[in-house]
């Protein structure tokens, strides 16, 4: 799980200034997700990472007016 961890930060890290951070941090948060409650709380893992992901930008770009990339 540690290696899969370290997997996914770096692949977060590549692809966040390509992909941007929505696409990215739902896909980051996914997969750490998906490791901590296997494939029987995948459904629960994506809606997690889509409101957290959401909820995050929804707060810096429209509330604090900070634009994210």
């Amino acid at each position: 799980m540690v290696l899969g961890t370290v997997a996914a930060c770096l692949v977060y890290a590549v692809i966040f200034n390509h992909a941007g951070f929505i696409i990215s941090t739902m896909l980051f948060l996914g997969s750490i997700l998906f490791m901590v409650n296997g494939k029987a709380g995948w459904i629960r893992s994506a809606v997690i990472a889509t409101v957290f992901t959401l909820t995050i930008w929804l707060a810096f770009e429209k509330i604090l007016m900070i634009n994210l990339p």
